[in-house]
C-alpha cells in the first residue's frame, strides 16, 4: 500500500488577497489533526498585492508544512493544477484565501475516509456563510443525520463545491481544473469524480466557512461572454455526454447538479454588452435545448427556482404538448398548479376607513391573470383592475409576469376575527393561493407564529400563514406582544434574544421621550450631502419641533458634525435602539443599511419597521430609469425628493416605480441652499462610477471595490490620454487653469492609474460644494452630481466615449428621460479629440456658458431660490401629522 508523506494536502490559490489570507493560513495549520499531518500548497497567483510577503512570513514559521509555489498569473483553475503536481497527502482539501475551515474539520473528515475507504472517492461536509451574509448554505440538507455514505444513483444527492470536499489523492492527481471556465471549474471536475463512483460521504460535524461579499461574485462573472457559451460547451454539455456514455443516461443526481447550477443563469435579467443580440439568441436556445434534455422531476425539485419559474420552464420544455388555458399543467408523473405561483402581499396600510392590501402575484407570460380577489370569511371582495408589470426576464427577454392586485375592505367589515383567503383569477377560473408570501414591507412575519402587527385599533396576526385581522384594545395588544416577544426569548436564537433586548428599550425610549425622532443620515461614513444640508438647516433655526440626530460612523465628519448638534454612532447599539424608537428615517441614501440596520436579522422587527417612514432626500437629481432600484416594492418611499418638473413626471409616469403626487415632494435638493459662486481657474473632471469596474461593498465603509479590469479599462485610457493631451497642457499654461479629478467616491482607485502632472491633480477628499463653488467648468460623462454645478449657471462637458457599453445593461441601471444631446447643460463629447476641443474653447471664452445652454438650465429647475430645505422640513413636518393622525 502506497505511503504518503502526510495525512492532508490543502491546495490554496492566491491572487491579490492580502486582506484575508492569514485568516485562511491560521485556520489551517491551527487544526486539531495537527500541523505535521498537513501539507498545505500555497501558489502565489503573480499576485501584486502584499500577499507574498505574508506567504513567506507563514514559510518561515512552518517550513515543514507549507510549501509555497510562484507563477504567472493564470487563474484559479492553472494554479490548482499547479499545486496537484505537488500533493504528498493521502487525501487532498482545497481552500479559498477569503475562506477558514473549522479546526476540527480535516480531523473528522479523514477520520471518517479512513473507515469508508473502499467505498468513496469523496468526502463532503457543510458550508456555512459569514461575512456579508450569515447562516447555512442552502444544500447543507444532505448532511442531516448521521456520518454515512450516500448512494447518489439511487437518493439523486449531488455535490458542487470541492472546497468543501476531501478526494482520495489517487483521484486527485488524475484531476484537471479546465481554464475555459471563468466560474464552476470546481463542479465540472468535480462532478466527473462523481460519475466515475456515485457515492458520497457525508460528514456533518465538519465545516467550511464560505466568507459572503455583499456584491455577487455571479455579477461579476455573468459580465463575461465566457460565462454563457463556454459554460455550456465545456461545462453543462460536456458533464451530460460524460454521464450518458457511462450511463446510457443522464443519472438524476448529475441532472439535479446541473439544474442548480443552470437555474442561476436564469438569474441574470439584463442582456449583458459583452453579449449581441444574436448571441443571446443563441444562448437562450442552447440552455432550452439543455433543460429539454433533464427530466420534468429535475426542473420540479429545484431549490433555485421559484414555482413560476419552475412552471415555465416545464411548459416550454413540453411546448407542443401545452395549452395556454390550462390553469393546471399536466405533465406525466408531475403537475406544475397555478395555486403555488408566489401570492405576494406587500403592504397592509389603513387609509380612513378603509384596509388597504397591496399584493404581486407572480406568473408565466402565458397565465396572464384576468385579476385577483380575496374571500374574507365567505365575502368575495375582488381587487382593482391589475397593473402588469415584466420585472423578471431572462437576459432581456420576458420570462415572468408581476400581477398587481389592491384590495380595499371596509373596517366596518371587521367585526370579531377575519381571514384573508387569496385568490387569483386566470381564464375565468378562481385559484386558491397555496403559496402566500409576506414580502419585506408586510408587517408580520411567517416564521413566528406569535408575529402580529397593530395600526390604531386593527390588529393583524395570521394563523398558518394565512392572514387574520380584527379589533383589538389595548389589553390584547400587550397580550400579542408579551406573546411575540416569549417565542422569539423561547427560540434561543442569539438574533431573537438581542430582538426582545432591543424592542423593550426602544419602548421605553419613547415612553419617556414624547417628540417625534428623526434620524438623518449620507453615506455610513461619509457626510457632505443633502442629509448634512438639513441638518445645517434644523440647527440653524433651532428647530424644536422633533428630536433629532446625524448618523454617522465615527471619524471626521463625526467629529465636525458633533460640534453643531446631536450625532449618533451608527456603528453603537444606541443607534439601533434609536432606530427602533424613531419615527421618521430621512437620507440621502437609499441602500438597505439605511432602512434596515439589522442586516439579515430583521424579521424580528417587520411590525415596528412597517411604521417607519422613510424620505429620501436624494443623492443628486434622477435622470435614468432607476425604477429597478427605487421601486415601492424595494425601498418603500415615503417622502421622494424631486428638484425638476421632468424628473418629477418622469417617477410619476414610469409606472414601475409604483409612486403617486403624495409621495413624490417637488422641492429641490437641500444641498442646493449652500451652493456659492467664487469660481477660480479650476476644471473639475468627474467621471460617474461604472457595476462592471468594480466587484462588491465594502462591508465597512459601504462603497464598492475596484474591478481587476479597472486598471486596463477604456476609461482609464480615455482619461490619461485627454489629460496628458498636449494640446490641451498648452491651453492650461497659457490661461493658468488647472484641473482637479474628482471621480465618484466607488471609482476612486481610477486615480492610481491616471498620470497626473503640474497642471493636473488629485481632489483628494474635497468636498462636492467646494469644488462646485471653485470651479469654473466641470467635465463629467453620466453622473448626476453636476446638477448642482448647472443650478449656480456654470458651463459643463459631457465627456461618453463609452456610452455604448454604459447603457447596454453592464451599469445597474438604465437610461431614462434625460437625453444629454436634446436637454444637456453643455456639450456632448465622444472621443478625446473632441473633448480637448470642448475645453480649450471654453477656456478661451473664459468659461462662460452659452446662453442655449443657460436657457435649458432656467427651464429645468422648478426652484433657484435658496429656500429647498425650507420646503423640504415642510413636507416633513406634513408627513409626521399623517402618521400621528393613523396611530
Amino acid at each position: 500500500m502506497q505511503s504518503y508523506k502526510y495525512k492532508i494536502s490543502v491546495i490554496m490559490p492566491v491572487y491579490n488577497s492580502d486582506l484575508y489570507l492569514s485568516e485562511a493560513i491560521e485556520s489551517v495549520i491551527n487544526q486539531t489533526i495537527g500541523k505535521e499531518s498537513i501539507q498545505l500548497i500555497i501558489v502565489n497567483d503573480g499576485s501584486t498585492d502584499n500577499s507574498a510577503e505574508i506567504i513567506k512570513k507563514y514559510q518561515q514559521a512552518h517550513p515543514k508544512t507549507l510549501t509555497y509555489i510562484e507563477k504567472e498569473n493564470g487563474g484559479v483553475s492553472s494554479a490548482r493544477n499547479e499545486a496537484l503536481k505537488h500533493i504528498q497527502g493521502k487525501y487532498v482539501a482545497f481552500l479559498d484565501p477569503d475562506d477558514t475551515v473549522s479546526l476540527n474539520t480535516y480531523k473528522d473528515a479523514f477520520d471518517f475516509f479512513e473507515q469508508c475507504y473502499d467505498k468513496t472517492s469523496v468526502v463532503s461536509f457543510p458550508i456555512y456563510f459569514f461575512g456579508a451574509t450569515e447562516g447555512a448554505h442552502p444544500l447543507n440538507s444532505k448532511f442531516e443525520g448521521e456520518k454515512r455514505v450516500a448512494d447518489l444513483l439511487s437518493e439523486g444527492l449531488f455535490q458542487l463545491h470541492i472546497t468543501a470536499s476531501l478526494i482520495k489523492s489517487e483521484t486527485a492527481q488524475k484531476m484537471s481544473f479546465k481554464h475555459e471556465l471563468v466560474a464552476s471549474e470546481d463542479a465540472e471536475a468535480l462532478l466527473r469524480i462523481l460519475i466515475d463512483k456515485p457515492s458520497l460521504g457525508l460528514v456533518s460535524t465538519a465545516c467550511y466557512n464560505y466568507r459572503k461579499r455583499t456584491g455577487s461574485l455571479i455579477n461579476t462573472a455573468s459580465q463575461k461572454k465566457e460565462w454563457y457559451f463556454d459554460h455550456i460547451s465545456h461545462y453543462f454539455e460536456e458533464i451530460m455526454d460524460y454521464a450518458t456514455a457511462k450511463y446510457g443516461k443522464i443519472p438524476a443526481f448529475i441532472q439535479n447538479a446541473l439544474m442548480y447550477d443552470i437555474s442561476w443563469k436564469l438569474g441574470v435579467q439584463k442582456k449583458p454588452a459583452c453579449l449581441t443580440d444574436n448571441e443571446r439568441d443563441e444562448f437562450i436556445n442552447r440552455l432550452y435545448a439543455l433543460i429539454s434534455r433533464l427530466d420534468d422531476k429535475a426542473i420540479l425539485d429545484s431549490t433555485v427556482l421559484s414555482n413560476v419559474e419552475k412552471s415555465f420552464l416545464v411548459a416550454k420544455k413540453h411546448a407542443d404538448a401545452f395549452k395556454k388555458t390550462d390553469t393546471d399543467i399536466a405533465m406525466e408523473n408531475t403537475a406544475v398548479r397555478a395555486s403555488l405561483y408566489p401570492y405576494q402581499l406587500s403592504f397592509f396600510e389603513l387609509c380612513g376607513d378603509k384596509i388597504k392590501i397591496s399584493c404581486r402575484v407572480i406568473t408565466p407570460e402565458y397565465h396572464k391573470a384576468d385579476g385577483g380577489l380575496i374571500y374574507v370569511n365567505g365575502v368575495k371582495i375582488s381587487s382593482s383592475q391589475p397593473t402588469y408589470e415584466t420585472k423578471k426576464s431572462f437576459l432581456g427577454k420576458e420570462l415572468l409576469i408581476y400581477n398587481m392586485l389592491d384590495f380595499e375592505l371596509d373596517r366596518g367589515l371587521v367585526e370579531g376575527e377575519i381571514s384573508i383567503s387569496p385568490y387569483l383569477v386566470i381564464d375565468g377560473t378562481e385559484i386558491k393561493s397555496e403559496n402566500i408570501i409576506f414580502e419585506r414591507f408586510f408587517p408580520i412575519e411567517k416564521k413566528y407564529n406569535s408575529s402580529f402587527y397593530v395600526k390604531s385599533d386593527i390588529l393583524l396576526t395570521h394563523k398558518s400563514g394565512t392572514p387574520v385581522i380584527k379589533k383589538c384594545t389595548k389589553r390584547e395588544i400587550k397580550k400579542h406582544r408579551r406573546a411575540f416577544e416569549r417565542e422569539l426569548w423561547k427560540s434561543n436564537g442569539f438574533a431573537e434574544r438581542k430582538a426582545v433586548i432591543a424592542r423593550v428599550l426602544a419602548r421605553l425610549y419613547k415612553k419617556l421621550n414624547k417628540r417625534p425622532l428623526w434620524l438623518i443620515s449620507d453615506r455610513l461614513s461619509k457626510a457632505d450631502d443633502n442629509a448634512e444640508a438639513l441638518f445645517s438647516y434644523l440647527n440653524k433655526i433651532n428647530f424644536k419641533g422633533a428630536k433629532y440626530y446625524y448618523t454617522i460612523r465615527r471619524g471626521e465628519d463625526f467629529s465636525r458634525l458633533k460640534r453643531q448638534g446631536r450625532v449618533l454612532d451608527r456603528a453603537s447599539l444606541k443607534y439601533k435602539v434609536l432606530f427602533l424608537a424613531s419615527d421618521i428615517i430621512i437620507s440621502s441614501q437609499a441602500e438597505d443599511f439605511v432602512i434596515n440596520p439589522f442586516d439579515y436579522y430583521w424579521q424580528p422587527y417587520k411590525d415596528i419597521l412597517a411604521d417607519k417612514s422613510f424620505v429620501f432626500l436624494q443623492h443628486g437629481v434622477i435622470k435614468d430609469d432607476l425604477s429597478a432600484w427605487l421601486n415601492k416594492y424595494n425601498k418603500n418611499i415615503e417622502g421622494f425628493v424631486t428638484s425638476a418638473r421632468a424628473e418629477y413626471d418622469s417617477i410619476l409616469e414610469q409606472k414601475a416605480y409604483h409612486y403617486t403626487e403624495k409621495e413624490l415632494w417637488l422641492t429641490g435638493l437641500p444641498r442646493f441652499d449652500a451652493l456659492t459662486d467664487k469660481r477660480e481657474r479650476i476644471i473639475t473632471v468627474m467621471p460617474t462610477w461604472r457595476r462592471y469596474l468594480v466587484n462588491n461593498i465594502d462591508i465597512e465603509t459601504g462603497m464598492w471595490k475596484q474591478s481587476d479590469s479597472l486598471k486596463s479599462s477604456s476609461l482609464v485610457a480615455f482619461y490619461n490620454s485627454l489629460l496628458t493631451d498636449n494640446r490641451l497642457i498648452e491651453a492650461l499654461n497659457k490661461h493658468d487653469y488647472k484641473i482637479l479629478l474628482a471621480p465618484h467616491p466607488n471609482m476612486r482607485a481610477i486615480c492610481d492609474f491616471i498620470d497626473t502632472s503640474e497642471r493636473v491633480s488629485i481632489a483628494n477628499d474635497c468636498p462636492y460644494k467646494e469644488l462646485y463653488k471653485k470651479s469654473s467648468l466641470i467635465i463629467t460623462d453620466y453622473s448626476s452630481a453636476v446638477f448642482d454645478f448647472a443650478y449656480l449657471g456654470k458651463p459643463i462637458i459631457y465627456a461618453q466615449p463609452d456610452k455604448d457599453e454604459f447603457f447596454s445593461g453592464a451599469h445597474t441601471y438604465d437610461k431614462g428621460y434625460f437625453d444629454y444631446e436634446r436637454d444637456g447643460f453643455g456639450r456632448v463629447t465622444y472621443t478625446v479629440e473632441q473633448t480637448v476641443s470642448a475645453v480649450v474653447e471654453a477656456i478661451e471664452n473664459g468659461c462662460t456658458p452659452d446662453t442655449h445652454y443657460l436657457d435649458r438650465i432656467n427651464k429645468f429647475f422648478a426652484y433657484r431660490d435658496n429656500k429647498c430645505c425650507e420646503r423640504v422640513l415642510g413636507k416633513i413636518l406634513e408627513l409626521g401629522a399623517k402618521n400621528d393622525n393613523s396611530k
